[in-house]
């Protein structure tokens, strides 16, 4: 199995698709992209700091200094590329909400957004470029950098009204992951004024007592703790920290499409335009955005693909499901940390978490997964397009199939090897028996 390069990100087992010679062939090819100065950070992954020192060394020997980061989110490292103009670009080590025996590369451009730098190459072809090692005498250097994380957390606070959330004392806890956002989340809480209690901060005990998926499952724990300390809320965030989910303040988890509603109004009330989701969000996003003055656009799955769209579309906020939110006025890229603020500000403002997730009407929104080799990936998607050929199916990211009372979408996953069947019915034992139906004819088109 090779190395996943969905949305031009790459990553995979450590060890396995991921190498530290692989590591260093990244560097290289960062040094000879970006020419000049390259920022890197990591995750707290216990693969991170081996493949950090191959990324740095790789960077040199091509020429290039390297800016070492350290480990911050990822958010935090584009912030600090949008804002530092001698910065040409930046690598961030990590494999978000992978596995913890994943890692991966992720290229930012000097703008701060993702940067699609191994577009159209494979694992294999990364590995087989030549890029020649500078001359002894213009080897590139390392150099650290003090103070960045304050000012991201500053600018971070910035955006919200600090006053209101500071006037309602609230608390909080907060599933860190042993994670990338125990530091730059206390130090934001602390900037405004509220109580909080974490779980799983310390970033070097070892691997978390969950995996970094955003489940209502792995944030069990998260929701009996906030609701046994009595906190207004709890947020949990990935390894990377640019993706959070949140539960109420009786534990209870609250659904994407409901935090993404909550986080769009808080937008929107203060500036009117579009919001930019993926094809396979619930329709409860649309609605709810239209309700509030806004205009919903649809766009392929993916977060560099929503921060594009947010671009190309001029749109005030955009996001997933997922917990992936883009703040554009604040920087082009998915910003778990100032979604907490403006979840902070949110309840501050129009009352508890409960309370506005209760205002946004339920969906009978159903996901199932189907298992897929690489290699039988073209011949599936073939099949599925002779299959649903007469439907007329939109094709904006995979085969998406509207119908009088619902619909449904299949797709194939850009980051793990499996197919992804969603399906949204006005009847929920109707999107269970769609998404079951495809996922079966899939399972029989693989041979599983």
């Amino acid at each position: 199995m090779s190395a996943s390069l969905g949305d031009g990100w790459l990553r995979g087992r450590f060890g396995i698709e991921v190498t530290a010679e692989m590591g260093l062939q990244i560097g290289r090819i960062a040094g000879r992209r970006y020419g000049g100065p390259v920022a890197v950070a990591c995750d707290t992954r216990p693969s991170g700091e081996a493949l950090t020192s191959a990324v740095k060394a790789g960077i040199m020997a091509s020429g290039q200094d390297v800016i070492d980061m350290g480990r911050l989110p990822t958010s935090a490292l584009q912030y600090y590329i949008m804002t530092h103009d001698e910065v040409a670009g930046g690598i961030m080590i990590t494999a978000s909400h992978s596995p913890m025996d994943y890692n991966g590369f992720k290229f930012i451009a000097a703008s701060g957004r993702d940067d699609p730098a191994l577009e159209g190459m494979t694992a294999e072809s990364i590995m087989a470029e030549t890029i020649p090692t500078a001359p002894w005498e213009k080897i590139g250097e390392t150099r650290g950098v003090n103070g960045e994380l304050e000012k991201y957390v500053d600018a971070v606070a910035g955006c919200v009204d600090s006053e209101a959330i500071i006037s309602k004392h609230l608390k909080i806890c907060v599933d860190c992951a042993r994670g990338n956002c125990q530091s730059t989340v206390t130090m934001l809480l602390n900037r405004l004024g509220v109580e909080y209690i974490t779980m799983d901060g310390n970033a070097s005990a070892g691997v978390t007592r969950r995996d970094s998926e955003l489940s209502p499952e792995n944030m069990k724990a998260l929701g009996n703790l906030t609701s046994h300390t009595k906190s207004n809320f709890g947020v949990a965030f990935d390894m990377d920290a640019d993706r959070c989910m949140f539960v109420t303040g009786k534990g209870k988890f609250v659904r994407g499409d409901k935090s993404f509603c909550i986080l769009a109004r808080s937008v929107l009330d203060k500036k009117k335009g579009k919001v930019v989701t993926s094809v396979a969000s619930p329709s409860s996003i649309a609605k709810f955005v239209e309700a509030n003055g806004g205009l919903i656009k649809l766009c392929a799955v993916g977060a560099p693909t929503v921060v594009r769209k947010v671009s190309d579309y001029g749109a005030v906020f955009g996001g997933e499901i997922n917990g992936g939110s883009v703040f554009p006025d604040f920087q082009p890229c998915r910003d778990a940390i100032l979604a907490l603020a403006r979840m902070l500000e949110a309840v501050a403002i129009y009352g508890p978490l409960e309370k506005q997730a209760a205002q946004i009407p339920d969906t009978n929104y159903v996901m199932v997964n189907v298992s897929c080799p690489d290699e039988r990936r073209p011949e599936v998607t073939a099949k599925v397009r002779d299959l649903l050929s007469a439907m007329n199916p939109d094709v904006t990211d995979g085969f998406k199939v509207t119908e009088e009372d619902g619909w449904f979408l299949i797709r194939l996953s850009d980051t793990c090897h499996v197919i992804r069947v969603y399906a949204e019915y006005d009847d929920a034992e109707e999107a269970e028996a769609k998404a079951n139906e495809y996922a079966g004819i899939l399972k029989d088109m693989i041979g599983a």
